[in-house]
């Protein structure tokens, strides 16, 4: 399934990350089995530090997160990740980079459920949003066939006027004010 829902999970991130960093990764996983009575089956779960590894958007893997996803390579399908180490491994051995999802907490129940997917009214997010899937679910809300991941649009998600750094990319901010951009991924 390409939209799953993590159960009761509290936290879920991803991170994602470089050739060089996919080598160290048997380092940073642990692989665990829960008691029976625990309805996860156990898997493959973050251990170490993870501060300054990989890119999270700010995120940092905590401790006993649980990897559930990975898309190897950009603009591929995220697949169920494997139960081992070594099938992990084995996975992204050719991968340039690759987006590891990990979820902290009751993975438990993880299933579709109905989601709708917000943008802005701004042409390039709905242009974005395009190339998602929407697949009919049956048994929606009200029992009727829902339409998975459709797209609604919301002014008030717009970007707000960047003032002198409007138009610029990140790149060009960075070298005029890397302090904005260092506050900016603090948001």
């Amino acid at each position: 399934a390409k939209y799953v829902v993590c159960g009761q999970a509290d936290d879920v991130i991803c991170v994602t990350v470089t050739s060089e960093e996919v080598k160290q990764l048997h380092q940073k996983f642990t692989k665990v089995r829960r008691p029976q009575a625990d309805e996860g089956a156990g898997g493959i779960f973050t251990s170490g530090d993870w501060t300054a590894f990989g890119d999270a958007s700010g995120a940092t893997a905590l401790p006993g997160m649980q990897l559930m996803r990975v898309q190897v390579g950009y603009g591929s399908d995220f697949a169920d990740a494997p139960h081992s180490i070594d099938g992990l491994m084995e996975m992204l051995a050719q991968s340039s980079v690759a987006t590891l999802v990990l979820v902290q907490g009751n993975t438990s129940g993880a299933m579709q459920s109905p989601g709708r997917l917000w943008t802005s009214s701004l042409r390039r997010t709905i242009d974005t949003a395009q190339f998602i899937e929407h697949p009919d679910l049956s048994g929606g809300p009200d029992g009727k066939i829902f339409q998975q991941m459709r797209g609604r649009q919301f002014r008030n998600m717009d970007e707000v006027y960047a003032g002198e750094y409007d138009g610029l990319t990140e790149e060009e901010i960075q070298r005029r004010a890397p302090q904005v951009i260092a506050e900016r991924k603090c948001d």
